[in-house]
């Protein structure tokens, strides 16, 4: 192999695909180049770049007949479908909850000196947020802010003092630097999982890192779960999963090359298939002779490449839906049944318009997606009603939804 390799890469798409070839273990070089469009040169530059960046016990070499196949040590059961635990994720900690930890973290780091509590919780309502982000921001009561704070505090990442008669929070020196052996330890396996359950998995890799810092005596253990489907290789598609996210949270495009054709997509989701290991973006494309990004697709996230942000989608390129009046019917028991669900109709639409019928009220709201009320208008049934003419899309989803339910006890239905 050539010398006078450059170890350190600039271009993250150069050694992305070959790594990811790397880790199947069936190549030589000339199969490599082959595969990639290079020069047997280039290969053996890229695998020398691979032997001096991982340590050899990660690295695989065999020989079949004249040829030296390349691969990567890797256990491919070391990682088993994950439901339980993205259930568990998701039941656990909230997107409120995690922005509320978040915030106050922020805050805390970015003070001069220790902040009251009472401040902290005053500090809420001077977020600088827009209309479209005030659903999603942290809105939480004093008392459960007291009760992240002690939180934090005992896990060592915050310190507490007292000011006078109140109590003070500051962020603490280096929360990692009195943690005991076993403290240390348990640390080591919630990274362990953290880099098999998460989208990006290079943070818990940083994290391990700066414990190794810390504890240079400490030996990582291993981590006694079997996990399957979830490959080392993972870790290549952070870069790309990290600017699809930015993307999303900024309602952006992406441009990226997918199977040798450049493209432009707006990003809505991404997808995880824990049966074959494999993420995919769902983005909006735009259709033949149009503008507009109105079409739905399903990318894999392995195969795309150079992804780069573009520019944010304007309002007439993904014009938004006005909004139009629907009207529910709903029927009541009681006079206090009808008011339980008029107050839960007003917590969401204040200015819903109520009109009486017989043995039942309509309900006018204003909405402008009719399908993105189905979640909330499944909570209740069987006291709600929508009629084809008010919509019929949703009117025939809530039809099936009764089909299915009932179906699933041995009911045969007819309601069509």
């Amino acid at each position: 192999m050539g010398t006078g390799f450059n170890k350190f890469i600039g271009d993250y798409d150069t050694l992305r695909p070959f790594l990811r070839l790397v880790s199947y273990g069936c190549y030589d070089k000339e199969a490599l180049a082959q595969r990639l469009g290079q020069s047997t040169r280039s290969a053996e530059d890229n695998w020398a770049r691979v032997c001096f960046c991982l340590p050899g016990e990660m690295l695989l070499s065999a020989r079949q007949s004249r040829r030296e196949i390349h691969g990567l040590r890797s256990d491919p059961y070391q990682l088993a479908g994950n439901f339980l635990a993205r259930t568990y994720q998701i039941k656990a900690l909230t997107g409120r909850a995690i922005a509320s930890l978040i915030f106050l973290l922020q805050t805390l780091a970015t003070a001069k000196e220790p902040m009251r509590q009472t401040a902290l919780v005053r500090a809420y309502d001077l977020l600088p947020i827009s209309e479209q982000q005030a659903e999603a921001a942290p809105k939480v009561s004093p008392a459960t802010v007291f009760r992240q704070l002690g939180e934090l505090e005992s896990l060592g990442i915050l310190r507490r003092t007292m000011r006078g008669n109140a109590l003070c929070y500051a962020m603490a020196e280096q929360p990692l630097a009195e943690l005991t052996a076993d403290e240390r330890r348990t640390l080591y396996y919630a990274i362990g999982f953290y880099r098999f359950v998460a989208v990006l998995s290079v943070p818990g890799y940083f994290l391990a890192a700066t414990l190794r810092c810390l504890y240079p005596e400490d030996a990582e253990p291993f981590l006694p779960v079997q996990i399957k489907h979830s490959p080392i290789t993972r870790i290549l598609d952070d870069e790309v999963l990290h600017t699809i996210i930015t993307a999303i949270e900024e309602q952006c495009a992406v441009t990226f090359s997918y199977r040798n054709r450049e493209t432009i997509a707006v990003p809505q989701e991404i997808i995880t298939d824990f049966h074959t290991g494999r993420q995919y973006m769902c983005a909006a494309i735009q259709r033949r002779g149009s503008a507009a990004f109105t079409k739905t697709c399903r990318f894999r996230i392995d195969c795309m490449e150079r992804v780069a942000p573009a520019k944010p989608i304007c309002a007439a390129a993904c014009p938004a839906p006005p909004p139009h009046t629907l009207t529910l019917t709903l029927f009541y028991e009681s006079e206090r049944h009808r008011a339980r669900l008029t107050q839960r109709i007003r917590a969401r639409f204040p200015t819903a318009v109520f009109t009486e019928g017989e043995g039942c009220f309509y309900a006018a709201v204003e909405i402008a997606d009719d399908l993105s009320l189905l979640p909330w208008i499944r909570t209740f049934h069987p006291w709600i009603c929508i009629a084809d003419d008010a919509s019929p899309c949703l009117a025939r989803r809530m039809r099936d939804d009764a089909e299915e339910a009932l179906k699933n006890y041995g009911i045969q239905p007819a309601l069509s």
